[in-house]
């Protein structure tokens, strides 16, 4: 705790000198990150205050410019919340020598020179947040929150996957990923079940109650090394759930955890209810929602295969939907279709596109040549007209790449490659 806080607190001119600022003249955010060091004149940030006795962490200095300024006030934030998760920990422990006498709040003497800082900050409304991410608003329909739910299923199960084939000695025998959907109209409820390799608490915390921030593209799991970068960019988290029925409950196990976590939340409530327990299950996680809203939007245990069906490729993970009423049960798997079955004679490229990310981006508000992507042929090559309007096909000869895939690997002759881009 102490080498975490002092590292935040080693921000001078003696961390980034100025005659080093001055050989690499850096721009831009770089420039930001050398120049808030310069406005700290003190070297020992550490005072006692004679009133509480508590030790305090203050600064001080002079500012000249609003953007260095801005920039310092938010790493004065992330140090104050660096305090409170300081002092939290060390109250947890019985001996009372590791507790850390510290104010939690940073105590700011820089001198501002030519402006000054508003104490107002932006703040966000927490119901006109999630009212505004749900729904029509963004999706065009609250049926896609079952789509984001269901991929972050079939993320956790590849990811679990590729754990259960790297645990080596200790690795899980024919692992089987799965995901259930239940319908039960005597329960009222509809439950979301994997067993991928589901969440610690940190994971909970930082990503999935944590709108924005999406935990795969965190540093959290890229340096893992992972093979898998799952489809999940956004982290809307558990917003998505609040498409599909106003309270929730998620219960999770991750693969290395004893125990599992059991959240429970409301659309109408930033508060979170949040408890350990025991759970038989080796790992994943299950996400409950009302019954009735959430058929509402599809209408039927038919209208949810179909919007599967129509939404999912196979990724060899099946997903079932269990319908449970006056007791009887009855279970179908979603037919999931290949990507060679919806597009007749395609070639898939998996073996050959590791690490690239393709992605169409329209700028300009007044293009409406199409109205889906679907619109667009993929065995055309085309270009975009601003001045007419108009998506052209561009003269090109193009040729089959099937007719070049040999194994696992794409062979092109000189005259080939010319024809590719």
């Amino acid at each position: 705790m102490l080498l975490r806080i002092g590292d935040y607190l080693d921000i001078d001119e003696q961390r980034a000198p100025l005659y080093l600022y001055e050989y690499l003249q850096p721009t831009e955010y770089s420039n930001l990150e050398w120049r808030q060091h310069f406005c700290i004149d003190n070297f020992d940030k550490i005072s006692v205050n004679k009133k509480t006795g508590l030790k305090e962490v203050y600064f001080c200095g002079q500012s000249d410019d609003p953007s260095f300024h801005r920039k310092l006030l938010s790493y004065f934030d992330n140090v104050n919340q660096e305090l409170c998760s300081a002092v939290a920990l060390s109250e947890t422990y019985e001996n009372q020598k590791y507790l850390l006498h510290l104010r939690t709040n940073v105590v700011n003497r820089i001198q501002t020179r030519g402006f000054s800082i508003s104490d107002v900050k932006l703040t966000l409304d927490y119901k006109a947040v999630t009212d505004l991410l749900m729904g029509e608003h963004i999706y065009g329909s609250p049926k896609y929150g079952l789509r984001e739910i269901l991929q972050n299923a079939i993320d956790a199960c590849k990811t679990m996957e590729e754990t259960a084939e790297g645990m080596g000695e200790y690795r899980i025998r024919n692992y089987e990923p799965f995901i259930v959907i239940s319908l039960d109209q005597d329960r009222n409820t509809v439950s979301i079940l994997d067993n991928g390799s589901g969440m610690t608490l940190d994971i909970l915390r930082k990503y999935f109650l944590n709108v924005g921030i999406s935990y795969y593209r965190s540093d959290d799991y890229l340096l893992q090394g992972r093979r898998y970068l799952p489809i999940g960019n956004y982290g809307i988290g558990f917003l998505a759930c609040f498409m599909l029925s106003n309270s929730v409950r998620v219960v999770t196990k991750h693969i290395f955890a004893s125990k599992a976590i059991r959240i429970e939340f409301e659309r109408n409530s930033e508060y979170i209810c949040l408890m350990e327990e025991e759970l038989q299950r080796q790992q994943g996680t299950e996400i409950v929602l009302e019954y009735d809203p959430f058929i509402k939007i599809f209408h039927d245990p038919k209208g949810v295969i179909n919007f599967i069906e129509e939404n999912f490729v196979n990724t060899g993970i099946p997903i079932k939907v269990v319908t449970q009423q006056t007791g009887a049960s009855q279970t179908q798997e979603c037919n999931l279709k290949a990507p060679s079955e919806i597009i007749s004679g395609s070639i898939c490229l998996n073996d050959y596109l590791n690490g690239i990310e393709a992605f169409v981006e329209c700028n300009y508000k007044g293009i409406n040549f199409s109205r889906t992507l679907g619109d667009l042929s993929g065995f055309v090559c085309n270009y975009y007209n601003s001045e007419q309007n108009l998506i052209i096909p561009e003269c090109m000869d193009l040729r089959d790449i099937r007719q070049f895939v040999k194994g696992n690997t794409i062979e092109l002759g000189s005259a080939e490659k010319a024809r590719f881009r």
